[in-house]
């Protein structure tokens, strides 16, 4: 919470003035939620639903935009008064049911950013709290900051009487005794807020700014006050820091004996401070305003990974032609994303491999993107060629140079937890001609990039000159490449590991990269290939090999078909080869309906054991099926199953081709040993 002061106002006249200022503008408690009810009742049939296709905005940045609108009207009514900025889990619901809102289009990852007016246009309410098995979760998460030495542990009971006006009277409660103190009075207007609605995450999110005027001790008894609106009896264990504390409270209502469970996240009087003190020259105060939100988001993202992801925007922002323009026209290409793309690894590219010269890392496990930086301003396309915001991009425009394109992936780092972009190539390092490296050897690219992302680079140096909190700009790391010789280096970096729900899962792990990895791939030393690159190979283990087909709801609509790309932009139905387990029509069914075409992208992978295939999930990046060479060559791929060791062994022994061989004499062996 932040303090500002006005020299000519004593805070009793300032808490006067407020007081009969709220009476003025309220009427009463109860003829505002008459109004709010009538207006739910108005646009209830438009409360099922929120739109989020392309409506998402980067969390950290909206909330940055909130703070930098705010400034005024905290500058207005503010002196005084502790400004408080607090960030609350909870759902956003439809205001005449308790159901949670749904999103306009299913399997999107989302944050839509939605202001007081557009949740009641979309007759909608922030219902703020989470459920007793999730707050067992945070309570867990909580005591892991604590282990640190960054929080120190604070617990209260306190007695809330929420009373009309902005009022409450508060009492503490000793832990030991359980006995009450004295009554204090408190006033704190609420200024404004935004919603956050993110369907793909447990809960949704309020930021809220308020203005909380000095307790002082109640005159007079209790008994002497009007009713309370509502008694709320708090009892509170927070972990606080030097930016910002995070409260879990348990709190039960004493008129309906109702348990609920809150999670607040609330910076600390300095950070606001040092907010409110930036001058808005130069950027500054926006600046400021990006890394306190990011303090805000990071706790998000620690007790939510999923909230960390991309999501997709309109190409309707400050610079997106010039995005556009900074990729495209370095690949030649208009109107699309061509990022060079690998074919499947079959048998008969050994040889080629071995005659060539390769490099080889692990395939990381990510989503595609381009991360570019023009027109002022940063964004990700993915291979729809789609924009896409993050948090943490916002900064990148002040540390990259204008023109920046790198080809990468993001990706959940699994020791950090949070989000990073492995960038593996790089197309260009500026607006000039010179700037572009499609032309070049990939070993020159490869130089290139590992200069560009140094600690000399500008990336590194930009972060240390210019102050940045890491916590508030997106990591971006290299991919590690080595020569095609060294891939049993790469191999010894992945270890198995068995996922939540019991399938198996590789994890690469090196002294800066933690990250899931389903292969490896390998890059000629060619210049940059736009699109299908037939030399540019990846390899998968053949449990992790998937198929993106196009689901349709059939005509009787009980059901669904299956189908791939053909020539000529034709679809090629796959129903008598293609068989889904009967267990996963009713997901993809559900999810398929719910589209406004009833048809979408989802991808699939085969299980040998039962000759079915199952679903995997949604690919919102892209907007067509796999061609089909692409599905013939991905079975290819499945029927030579070759082996990580197999793979290793012919790359790196002289006398490779000797593998079938050695193979064949071990199982006559084994076969003797079992006679």
């Amino acid at each position: 919470m932040s303090k500002r002061a006005h020299s000519k106002i004593s805070s009793s006249g300032v808490l006067n003035s407020m007081l009969n200022s709220l009476s003025r503008t309220n009427e009463s408690t109860l003829t505002a939620k008459k109004a709010e009810a009538q207006v739910a009742k108005l646009t209830a049939g438009r409360g099922q639903t929120i739109s989020v296709d392309e409506n998402s905005a980067a969390p950290d940045a909206a909330i940055a935009q909130f703070l930098q609108d705010m400034r005024a009207v905290i500058d207005e009514k503010g002196f005084g008064a502790n400004v408080e900025v607090e960030l609350r889990l909870g759902r956003i619901s439809s205001c005449l049911q308790d159901a949670r809102c749904r999103p306009s289009q299913e399997g999107v990852d989302a944050a839509v950013v939605l202001s007081d007016e557009q949740m009641k246009a979309v007759g909608a309410k922030f219902v703020p709290g989470v459920t007793e098995m999730d707050y067992k979760s945070f309570v867990r998460g909580v005591e892991g900051m604590l282990r640190g030495d960054a929080y120190s542990e604070h617990k209260e009971k306190q007695v809330v009487h929420n009373m009309a006006q902005s009022k409450r009277v508060v009492q503490d409660v000793d832990p030991q005794t359980n006995m009450r103190g004295k009554p204090m009075v408190q006033v704190k207007e609420r200024l404004g807020s935004i919603d956050i609605f993110m369907p793909h995450c447990q809960y949704d999110c309020r930021v809220s700014i308020s203005c909380e005027f000095p307790m002082r001790e109640l005159e007079g008894d209790m008994s002497d006050m009007p009713a309370a609106e509502n008694i709320r009896h708090k009892d509170r264990v927070s972990a606080v820091g030097r930016d910002l504390r995070v409260d879990l409270t348990k709190v039960l209502e004493e008129s309906t004996n109702k348990k609920l469970f809150e999670v607040e996240v609330e910076l600390s009087e300095p950070a606001v401070n040092g907010w409110l003190g930036q001058p808005d020259e130069n950027g500054q105060s926006w600046k400021s305003a990006i890394e306190t939100s990011s303090l805000l988001w990071k706790m998000v993202k620690y007790f939510m990974p999923n909230s960390g992801q991309a999501f997709k925007r309109h190409w309707d922002f400050p610079g997106a032609t010039e995005a556009q323009n900074a990729y495209q026209g370095r690949l030649g290409i208009r109107g699309k994303f061509s990022g060079t793309m690998p074919v499947g690894f079959a048998r008969w590219h050994i040889p080629l491999v071995q005659s060539r010269e390769y490099f080889v890392s692990e395939k990381t496990d990510g989503v595609r993107y381009f991360l570019v930086v023009a027109g002022g301003t940063t964004v990700l396309v993915d291979r729809s060629n789609s924009a896409f915001a993050a948090s943490g991009l916002d900064l990148l425009k002040l540390v990259l140079p204008e023109g920046t394109v790198l080809d990468g992936e993001l990706v959940f780092h699994q020791k950090d937890k949070r989000y990073v972009f492995i960038a593996f190539d790089i197309i260009a390092t500026g607006p000039s001609a010179e700037d572009s490296h499609v032309e070049k050897p990939f070993v020159e690219r490869l130089r290139i990039l590992n200069d560009f992302l140094s600690e000399e680079g500008p990336y590194a140096s930009g972060i240390r000159n210019l102050d940045i909190n890491r916590h508030a700009i997106l990591p971006i790391l290299r991919k590690k490449w080595v020569p095609h010789r060294h891939i049993m280096e790469v191999f010894r970096q992945i270890q198995r590991v068995q996922k939540r729900d019991h399938s198996l899962g590789r994890i690469y792990s090196d002294d800066k990269r933690v990250h899931y990895t389903d292969g490896v791939v390998f890059c000629p030393n060619t210049k940059y290939v736009t699109n299908t690159n037939q030399e540019y190979l990846k390899w998968k283990w053949s449990d992790l090999i998937t198929v993106d087909f196009l689901a349709t709801v059939n005509q009787a609509g009980d059901g669904v078909q299956l189908s791939c790309g053909g020539p000529r932009n034709t679809h090629i139905e796959l129903d008598s080869i293609v068989r889904l387990d009967p267990k996963d029509v009713p997901v993809v069914h559900k999810l398929v309906s719910r589209t406004p075409n009833r048809q979408a992208v989802l991808e699939f992978a085969f299980n040998a054991d039962k000759g079915l295939w199952n679903y995997k999930c949604t690919r919102p990046d892209k907007d067509c099926a796999n061609y089909i060479r692409t599905v013939l060559g991905s079975l290819v791929n499945m029927a030579e199953g070759i082996s990580e060791e197999e793979l290793q062994y012919r790359l790196t022994n002289p006398n490779g081709q000797e593998w079938n061989n050695h193979m064949k004499r071990m199982r006559r062996s084994l076969l003797e040993q079992h006679k």
